[in-house]
């Protein structure tokens, strides 16, 4: 069964989630080709983890000699929980791209000095990142990482 504590951390995953969403939906003026093929790459990346998740566990299942109803739950509690890690960790690096955006457009013009630099951001590398760590976890969970093409 989910304890308390793990609700109320995917409680806080899910609305740091929506705040990226909401980011990302003021943001959306802003961004320039690169932002847009990176977001939907993202997107892609963290449906086919979901998928994943879904089609292991699935087999997981199926092949288990012990069918009961706490297990199947104990798996679909698992799979929410690392779907929902998932797109927590990849909202982070939409935030930052969405906030690098804001940066080169709306608050260049606001504020003179935010502009006072280059702006590096690296998104392929916290990509790469952000993979890393996942396949991680899910090693950790005991499914084997998805090979992901960046």
């Amino acid at each position: 069964m989910i304890s308390m504590t793990e609700a109320l951390k995917n409680q806080e995953y899910i609305s740091y989630i929506d705040l990226v969403g909401h980011l990302k939906n003021m943001a959306i003026l802003s961004f320039d080709k690169k932002d847009i093929e990176l977001l939907e790459k993202i997107e892609n990346i963290v449906s086919n983890y979901k998928k994943y998740i879904d089609q292991t566990s699935k087999a997981k299942m199926n092949t288990s000699e012990i069918y009961s109803i706490e297990n199947i739950n104990s798996i679909y509690n698992r799979n929410i929980d690392l779907k929902i890690l998932c797109e927590y960790r990849f909202s982070g690096i939409i935030e930052r791209i969405c906030i690098a955006a804001l940066r080169k457009t709306i608050l260049a013009d606001m504020i003179p000095n935010a502009q006072s630099g280059n702006i590096y951001y690296e998104s392929e590398r916290d990509l790469r990142q952000v993979v890393a760590a996942y396949n991680r976890t899910l090693e950790e969970n005991e499914i084997s990482p998805l090979e992901v093409k960046l």
